[in-house]
């Protein structure tokens, strides 16, 4: 008997399997990581818009201290809500529907609260809350006192 050899090309390179198994890889890795990017845009205009609430807010105190102690805005137009100053429904004042700038036509609303007397005679206690939505109610305030 005599031996037939076959003589077979050793074949370099990749199977038809092995490419849409690394396609199919590939994919699910970047739909994954589209997933995350989305995530990450929309925690960042959440920043946003939160950074411009607490910009709001300090900008309208450092208005507040710098008035007259007896100007017209630090007037405790609601005596009801002296010991509920972050109250959104009673209300000594309030500016609605500015934008980051502080002006008319955008989003936010300012509310700022006083207390007169709180804590003690010649201090007017202020809170001023910033109010948004953004897939949800979201709010922040800050709390100063004002000697005379």
């Amino acid at each position: 008997m005599s031996e037939i050899h076959v003589n077979r090309k050793r074949q370099d390179g990749f199977t038809f399997i092995e490419i849409l198994v690394s396609i199919v890889i590939l994919a699910v890795g970047l739909l994954s990581i589209a997933g995350l990017v989305t995530t990450v845009i929309k925690g960042n205009v959440s920043s946003k818009k939160t950074t411009t609430a607490i910009a709001l807010a300090q900008t309208k105190i450092e208005e507040l201290k710098n008035k007259p102690f007896t100007d017209s805005e630090l007037e405790d137009t609601n005596a009801s809500n002296n010991f509920n100053l972050s109250s959104t429904t009673s209300i000594d004042h309030s500016e609605e529907g500015i934008d980051e700038n502080g002006e008319a036509g955008g989003y936010y609303n300012r509310i700022w609260n006083v207390a007169n007397n709180i804590p003690s005679s010649g201090i007017k206690t202020v809170e001023v809350i910033i109010t948004w939505q953004d897939n949800g109610a979201h709010s922040i305030s800050f709390t100063t006192a004002i000697a005379e």
